[in-house]
């Protein structure tokens, strides 16, 4: 089982490397619910997750997320001491908001330039929160680490991120020169583009010269008829005959 599910995160990683350029060495942002269930099953997150990828991660927090897991202990008087540790063996990532912001838009600001061809770094996110779990979803493109019943495991790819890494393959796919001809198609079909409707054009007739009737041409020693029919001569071949017959007979006598 435990071969079937590397095999499977490995599957998962090459899918985010081809569409998304996502590769080794890996950005992890980790949160406080992710340390807190670590620390829960005795899971040592440092050790855990280069097996799990199978390639150096380098493993990250914020100063958003150490500031949630310290405002519940001070809410609740719920002792976060121990994951609240955990958090603090991570580099932490300078974030452009006020501390009191939340982990999701943290975070999503992170990761949100995942989908772009960019030279900027490409995160993966690390929680149990599901609701941060579920905007990454959303948002495509972005590798989810999470524990399920005490093992470590990388979400498959949502249909979002799916759909996305279609559209990138075909958009590859197809040249620069179909997607002109495909455009001045659309364009002539009245398609709608960047919100205005383009006016089909309408369809020409025949040409009017082309459907005139062909008029003969008369031979420059033909004979003007002024519009009457031209009279046929006649030839009596049997009269003729008769004639020479008979200067004929009258020669031999």
């Amino acid at each position: 089982m435990k071969g079937k599910r590397l095999k499977n995160v490995q599957k998962t990683l090459l899918f985010y490397k081809l569409h998304f350029g996502i590769d080794a060495p890996y950005r992890l942002l980790v949160d406080g619910t992710l340390c807190n269930t670590a620390y829960s099953n005795h899971i040592n997150l440092a050790e855990q997750i280069p097996k799990l990828f199978q390639a150096h991660v380098r493993i990250f927090t914020t100063k958003c997320a150490i500031s949630e897991v310290e405002g519940l202990q001070a809410r609740f008087g719920v002792s976060r001491g121990t994951s609240l540790s955990i958090l603090h063996q991570f580099p932490v990532i300078p974030c452009h908001h006020p501390l009191a912001g939340n982990v999701k838009d943290c975070f999503s600001s992170k990761y949100k330039y995942n989908t772009q061809d960019t030279d900027k770094n490409k995160f993966c996110v690390g929680t149990q929160d599901q609701e941060l779990r579920e905007h990454a979803r959303k948002s495509g493109g972005v590798p989810i680490f999470t524990l399920k019943s005490r093992v470590p495991c990388v979400e498959p790819p949502s249909d979002y991120s799916k759909s996305l890494a279609e559209k990138q393959t075909v958009a590859k796919a197809v040249p620069e020169h179909s997607k002109k001809v495909i455009a001045g198609i659309k364009r002539d079909q009245g398609a709608v583009e960047s919100g205005e409707i383009v006016k089909k054009r309408k369809r020409k007739g025949p040409n009017p010269l082309s459907q005139l009737k062909k008029k003969r041409k008369t031979l420059p020693n033909s004979p003007k008829t002024d519009g009457k029919k031209a009279r046929k001569r006649k030839r009596h071949h049997g009269d003729s005959k008769q004639e020479d017959i008979s200067t004929l007979i009258k020669n031999l006598t």
